[in-house]
């Protein structure tokens, strides 16, 4: 495919996302004027996420294929994955139940989708406010004790696909504290997509889901944090091969 074809696919692509949220951009102001329950718009933004990754799958050729899906448990839990592409933030209302997720406050600015995040109450953080992890563990127990998964990036920010961090310890004295299990996750969709408008190209993203790893308030924070970083290494650099 010449290169000039290409890029009239990925920018067909931005338009049918662009169409998709000028049509339901009305929708928003209104189930906040109702005052819509959660579950009302959790479902729009289920829909508009389905819509968007299956635009990109038939648009541009990227799909998708999960290993270890019967790892999912039927109890609340904390996932914690690797974060490299924008798909990150939509694939995971497909994948999990019902959920709230911690994200970077300057996603908010994004028009029309960062609206759309506000209608769900997500927990957004200043990435340089010392506050930061309290107010996580504060609001997530909320959402938790309200009957929600919570998803988690903690490496903290999107990433090449060939670096990794320190991962931060948030996520996991999240699930200690509220005594829930830690869904483990990786995923190297920064092959396909990474940073960049024009970066997008055709393949299969592939996604391991580990096995749930319990907690409680005894767990070793420090501990178990640095297992799960070994694990999401050694899994992405398998995923690079």
């Amino acid at each position: 495919m010449s290169n000039l074809l290409w890029r009239l696919r990925v920018i067909t692509f931005y338009l049918v996302i662009a169409i998709i949220s000028i049509i339901i951009s009305p929708v928003i102001p209104i189930l906040c004027l109702i005052n819509a329950n959660y579950d009302t718009r959790y479902k729009l933004a289920r829909a508009y996420s389905w819509i968007f990754i299956k635009s990109l799958q038939y648009i541009c050729g990227i799909s998708h294929e999960i290993k270890g899906v019967t790892n999912i448990p039927n109890t609340i839990s904390v996932v914690l994955s690797n974060h490299q592409s924008f798909w990150d933030n939509m694939i995971m209302i497909l994948i999990f139940p019902q959920q709230s997720w911690v994200l970077k406050r300057e996603l908010y600015k994004i028009p029309i989708f960062g609206q759309g995040l506000r209608i769900l109450n997500t927990i957004a953080i200043d990435r340089s406010n010392n506050i930061s992890v309290a107010q996580i563990i504060r609001h997530g127990t909320e959402k938790i004790k309200s009957g929600l998964w919570m998803i988690i990036f903690p490496e903290g920010t999107r990433l090449p696909v060939n670096k990794s961090i320190r991962l931060k310890p948030s996520g996991i004295k999240l699930a200690a504290i509220n005594e829930v299990s830690i869904v483990p996750m990786v995923h190297n969709a920064g092959l396909f997509w990474p940073k960049g408008f024009w970066m997008i190209k055709p393949g299969k993203i592939t996604i391991i889901i580990d096995k749930p790893i319990a907690t409680s308030k005894d767990t070793d924070i420090r501990a178990l944090t640095s297992n799960l970083e070994q694990w999401m290494i050694k899994e992405k650099n398998k995923l690079l091969a």
